[in-house]
C-alpha cells in the first residue's frame, strides 16, 4: 500500500516537473484529484495538464437542443489543456450533468458546470439581461484568480477542425471578436465568439458598474439597433450591447495611450482568420480558413445557401472547409414574419 502511494506521489513530481519544463509553472497545477479513502488512491482522471491561466465559458440557461453538441464540438477542437466553465440553470442542468459523453469531463475536473444565481438567471436570457451580467465585475470575479485570458462562446458559434490556427495562436491580444461594422478599424469584434483578457474586463465593469446601474434605473438605454440608427444618440446614451461597451473603452484607453491594449490589427492580423462572422462575407473562406463561424444574433444569409436544390459555389466552398458550419442555426425566431423572411432570404440566388 505504501508503495502504491508512493508510486502515485513520485508520478505526479515527475508530471510537474515535465509541465515546468513545457513552460506551466508549478503555480498553474491543481492537485486537487489526489485524495485518499481508506488509503487507497482514489480513481479519477488528474487535473494537473489543466493551465488555469485560461478558461472557455459559455452561458446557456436555456434547454437548447444545440448547447451539447456546441460544447463537445469546443471540447474537441480547443486545445486540451483549456478548462471550461459552463453557466447553466436548473431548465439544463440536468442534461449535462447525465450526459454519457460529457460526463468524464466534468469527472475529470475539465469542465465545471455552475449554476447562475437567481438574478441572472432569465428565462432567455436575451441581448439586454446577457449584456447587463457581463457588464458587471461580479461575473468577471467568478474565474479562478490565475485566469488571464478567457474565450466566450454561445451555442451560435462553431469551431472548424480543419483550421490551421488552434485558439492558443490568437492569446497575447487583450480582445479578439470577429469583424462588425461597429469596429470597421479592425479594433474591436462581436462579442458572442470572442477571447478576451479578463484582468481588463474586470478593471472595466469596477469602473463604470455604478453609472451603468444609474443609466439603468432613469431608463437612459438604447438598443443596439437603436444606438446604430441614431447617431445623434450615440454620446448622450450609454451602450447596452456589452461587446460595444467594452470595445468603446477599450478603444478610448487605445487613444489615449496605444501600448494600453493589444488588438490582432496591430500585428497585421486579419480577425476574419479568427472568425467568419455577420459582418465580412465578401473575402473567400478559402483565403481566410477561420477557426470559428459565429451567427449572433441576426440571420446569416449569406454563410450557406442553395440554389436549384444544390449549395451555390461559396457556400459549397465554407461547406467543404468547415462542414460543422451545418450544426448552426440559421433561422432564429422574430417578429411579424421574420423566420419567414429569413429563410426567403438564406435561400436567395447569389
Amino acid at each position: 500500500m505504501f508503495l502504491r502511494i508512493l508510486f502515485s506521489l513520485t508520478a505526479v513530481i515527475l508530471s510537474s516537473l515535465l509541465l515546468s519544463r513545457l513552460g506551466l509553472t508549478s503555480d498553474l497545477l491543481d492537485f486537487d484529484h489526489v485524495k485518499y479513502k481508506n488509503g487507497e488512491l482514489v480513481k479519477g482522471q488528474a487535473n494537473y495538464a489543466l493551465n488555469r491561466t485560461k478558461i472557455a465559458t459559455m452561458i446557456e440557461p436555456r434547454d437548447d437542443p444545440l448547447l451539447l453538441p456546441t460544447l463537445l464540438n469546443f471540447l474537441a477542437v480547443v486545445p486540451a489543456d483549456w478548462p471550461f466553465l459552463i453557466w447553466c440553470s436548473d431548465d439544463n442542468i440536468g442534461i449535462l450533468e447525465t450526459s454519457r459523453v460529457l460526463r468524464p469531463y466534468v469527472e475529470s475536473g475539465k469542465v465545471e458546470l455552475r449554476l447562475l444565481p437567481p438574478e441572472a438567471n432569465h428565462a432567455a436570457l436575451g441581448t439586454i439581461s446577457l449584456s447587463r451580467l457581463l457588464t458587471r465585475s461580479w461575473y468577471w470575479s467568478q474565474f479562478d484568480v490565475l485566469a488571464e485570458y478567457v474565450l466566450i462562446f454561445q451555442v451560435d458559434s462553431i469551431l472548424c477542425s480543419r483550421s490551421e490556427t488552434t485558439v492558443d495562436d490568437w492569446l497575447g491580444y487583450d480582445y479578439v471578436g470577429g469583424p462588425t461594422q461597429w469596429a470597421p478599424d479592425g479594433r474591436g469584434g462581436n462579442g458572442g465568439f470572442s477571447i478576451r483578457r479578463l484582468s481588463l474586463m474586470r478593471s472595466l465593469t469596477m469602473e463604470y458598474e455604478a453609472r451603468l446601474d444609474q443609466y439603468e434605473r432613469d431608463q437612459e438605454f438604447l438598443w443596439p439597433a437603436d444606438w446604430f440608427d441614431q447617431p445623434q444618440n450615440r454620446n448622450k446614451y450609454f451602450f447596452t450591447a456589452e461587446d460595444v461597451f467594452f470595445v468603446h473603452h477599450l478603444k478610448a484607453m487605445h487613444d489615449k495611450d496605444p501600448s494600453s491594449v493589444r488588438w490582432p490589427v496591430d500585428d497585421g492580423r486579419d480577425q476574419s482568420e479568427f472568425s467568419l462572422d455577420i459582418w465580412n462575407p465578401s473575402r473567400p473562406v478559402e483565403q481566410r480558413k477561420p477557426l470559428g463561424i459565429h451567427t449572433g444574433a441576426h440571420i446569416h444569409p449569406f454563410v450557406v445557401r442553395y440554389e436549384n436544390g444544390t449549395f451555390t459555389p461559396k457556400s459549397q466552398a465554407l461547406v467543404d472547409y468547415c462542414p460543422e458550419v451545418l450544426m448552426l442555426r440559421f433561422a432564429l425566431p422574430l417578429p411579424d414574419g421574420g423566420v419567414q423572411a429569413a429563410q426567403e432570404m438564406m435561400i436567395h440566388p447569389e
